[in-house]
């Protein structure tokens, strides 16, 4: 029998910053995204070794249960096949008490804020952990993420090829500034959306990110001659500031506000305790992210990949017309 109890918001906030957890396993995002919500917590011998978020969306007649970017086990435990076996299975154990059709679980990678190059889940057999599963291309969080390693200028600027460097230094005497207004976001962003062709978000998404998220939430914004040309929405959480959305103004494109924008928000940000700029989405498969995919390398990021999305079928009536829908 698996140990695992189902909790609370309040003990919850506290595990998520006792083990550094990705925003993805937060009650703000449990939140913000208005699912049904539960809250597990993984015990050994009644003490505590891990948590997870799951969140049940229904559709129809059937529910998907999802947990991104988890669960999350203490530094200990999530280098230990048999902790995070157990983990894994004692989620199952509770979606099949929910008649969940389908559980999606999309780990997190626990090396993502190591710089020494070591991989205290490299040797993780994921094939053994999610026995029974589907590794499907069908992920909803990115496989691939690129980070930027945060330190002094000058480190950084190391950590860029030389081909570059020259991006980042301010020629044009661009201005870094805080920006508490969604709406100046949303206009750049929304242009770039509609140049580039990409999907994107209503404001109302952004408005009840930074509702939920208050003050984790930071929106910086690059300015030339007091005129807004790049903007990003960004997570601070934990010692990581997640780039997540951002836009700049074509007509300023030989000046690289992109390249300035992520840059120095990083550097601003070293003060609030950050050791990585997570720049987010990058493929070396997709052409359509082909562009800001370079961005992200030729700025210093360096990839990371993530195990995958592990897709269980509870209901195989249900996994059929869930893949015929996503096709």
């Amino acid at each position: 029998m698996h140990e695992y109890r189902i909790s609370n918001k309040e003990e919850i906030e506290e595990l998520q910053k006792e083990f550094k957890s990705n925003f993805l396993q937060t009650t703000y995002w449990a939140e913000f995204k208005n699912w049904d919500t539960h809250y597990l917590v993984f015990e050994d011998n009644s003490k505590v070794y891990g948590y997870c978020v799951l969140l049940i969306e229904k559709k129809y007649f059937f529910k998907l249960a999802y947990v991104p970017r988890g669960p999350i086990l203490n530094d200990y435990s999530k280098i230990l096949d048999s902790k995070f076996k157990s983990a894994i299975s004692s989620i199952e154990d509770f979606a099949k008490t929910q008649h969940v059709s389908l559980l999606k679980i999309e780990p997190d990678h626990s090396d993502i804020n190591h710089q020494d190059g070591n991989h205290p889940d490299g040797n993780i057999n994921y094939s053994d952990i999610f026995k029974g599963y589907i590794k499907v291309n069908d992920f909803i969080q990115p496989v691939q993420t690129a980070v930027l390693d945060v330190g002094d200028r000058d480190f950084m600027i190391k950590n860029i090829s030389s081909k570059y460097r020259g991006r980042i230094r301010n020629k044009f005497n661009l201005e870094l500034k805080t920006i508490d207004d969604i709406d100046k976001f949303f206009k750049v962003y929304s242009d770039t959306a509609n140049i580039k062709h990409f999907k994107q978000r209503n404001i109302e998404y952004f408005k009840n990110m930074k509702f939920y998220f208050k003050d984790h939430i930071k929106i910086f914004g690059v300015y030339y001659n007091n005129i807004l040309i790049a903007a990003s929405f960004n997570i601070l959480w934990q010692d990581t500031l997640t780039y997540l959305y951002s836009g700049s103004d074509k007509k300023y494109n030989n000046m690289y506000p992109g390249y300035f924008l992520v840059f120095e928000s990083s550097l601003s940000m070293k003060n609030n305790g950050i050791k990585i700029t997570d720049l987010w989405g990058v493929s070396d498969d997709n052409t359509k992210w082909q562009g800001f995919s370079e961005f992200k390398k030729n700025i210093g990021g360096r990839v990371i990949d993530f195990p995958g999305s592990f897709d269980l079928p509870l209901n195989k009536l249900y996994y059929s017309i869930y893949k015929l829908i996503k096709r």
